[in-house]
């Protein structure tokens, strides 16, 4: 439990001060230039934000909904431990030009990550696999491949090592198999899990899909690396399938809408956002542009990613508080989960969150770095009221807690 806390506390924060220092750097959304106070921002949130939460929810879910045995937790425990320093390490390395530091731990990170992939891969035996297995040991594998191309570039970095490949395309294969291997596919994994319909309705068509997005990325992330012209093909298989992935799982989650808790309209965002990404990845093979490249990823970490997370904690967070207090012979007072899970605060959030999502993007395409801020303004307004609510529930459950302990 406390490396799951720790983990998702330093995933919290890392989006939190992500969404900060994007405002404050606003100049390099909209210019053409590769610059590495870029590489440390989208760390914070891919190795932060992104990967650190998956780690720590993982680590409780996979026993329970996959049934996996982990035995050895204590070193995922560990391998935490290093990963948050090491991160705020390389963080600082690249933002201030300290490549050595970055490059040292970029190191350590890799063998964190490693350990962690490695308990989860070993805790699949004696599990009889079912799609939503198979998607889960896709994410790992490809969590590992991104990380060795991360460390490898890291290391070129720091110390003049020899890429694979030139950099920009060892870069776009890292990208993908992080983006679209160890974040998208471990998404798809849980969405499986607690929303197994499409597989079950259609199962030809479910593992059609899940070839389609392993030929896909493999393909499109070997020939980014062999400097050979077909990785295009494979890049544009793998759009198709991500939008036909969104297109079998919108229908499924708005069956299970809920008008108490608008999580399911984030989780619905989240797969457009995925379509919406998908089409522009098949435009940018026909005409490439630079700014829409930036759009692309954009709109994957801040659309498709970070809606899907926030979705998921509204429907997480108030399980484990209703836990929390069982587990101290509290009952979860009436009302407790509105502090949270407020459909008219769920709605403002997520309005603002789109909206700002939409106006910053427009700002990066003209280049414009006022339009930017003004969108991202909105969409710090939306996380200030994510955390708003995040933090209210807190206050409620000391609350709650104090009064039980309190002496009568």
């Amino acid at each position: 439990m406390k490396t799951t806390a720790a983990a998702v506390i330093a995933a919290l924060l890392s989006f939190l001060v992500g969404t900060v220092w994007v405002f404050a750097s606003a100049d390099m959304f909209v210019q053409y230039f590769y610059e590495t106070r870029m590489v440390a921002l989208a760390h914070v949130f891919t190795l932060g934000w992104v990967s650190l939460m998956i780690v720590g929810v993982l680590r409780q879910l996979g026993p329970v909904a996959f049934g996996l045995t982990l035995r050895g937790a204590t070193a995922i425990s560990a391998a935490v431990a290093a990963w948050i320093p090491a991160l705020i390490a390389m963080i600082v390395g690249f933002a201030t030009r300290e490549y050595t530091v970055a490059g040292v731990a970029t190191s350590v990170l890799f063998a964190s990550i490693v350990t962690v992939t490695t308990v989860f891969l070993l805790s699949f035996r004696g599990v009889k696999r079912e799609p939503a297995h198979n998607c889960l040991l896709a994410a790992l594998l490809y969590f590992i491949s991104a990380a060795t191309l991360g460390a490898w570039m890291g290391l070129a970095k720091g110390f003049d090592v020899p890429l694979p490949a030139a950099f920009h395309r060892v870069l776009f294969a890292h990208i993908h198999l992080a983006g679209a291997g160890w974040a998208g596919m471990m998404i798809i994994a849980v969405m499986s899990r607690l929303f197994p319909q499409p597989h079950l309705r259609h199962p030809a068509a479910a593992r059609l899909r899940f070839i389609g997005f392993q030929v896909g990325l493999a393909g499109l992330a070997i020939g980014l690396l062999s400097n050979t012209g077909w990785y295009e093909l494979f890049g544009s298989i793998l759009a198709v399938t991500c939008v036909w992935y969104a297109l079998a799982f919108i229908p499924v989650l708005r069956e299970f809408a809920q008008p108490s808790d608008r999580s399911t309209a984030f989780l619905v965002a989240s797969w457009c956002s995925l379509g919406a990404v998908a089409m522009l990845g098949l435009w940018l093979v026909v005409a490439p542009q630079i700014q829409l490249q930036f759009v692309y990823g954009f709109l994957y970490l801040f659309g498709w990613l970070s809606f899907m997370m926030l979705g998921m904690l509204y429907r997480i967070i108030p399980t484990h508080v209703s836990k929390l207090l069982a587990a101290r012979g509290v009952a979860t007072p009436l009302g407790l989960r509105r502090d949270f899970v407020s459909p008219k605060l769920q709605l403002v959030v997520l309005i603002a969150l789109l909206v700002g999502l939409v106006v910053a993007s427009a700002g990066i395409l003209a280049q414009n770095v006022g339009v930017f801020r003004l969108g991202w303004a909105m969409w710090m307004s939306g996380t200030a009221a994510f955390f708003g609510g995040l933090l209210r529930l807190g206050i409620a459950v000391k609350r709650t807690l104090t009064n039980v302990e309190a002496p009568s």
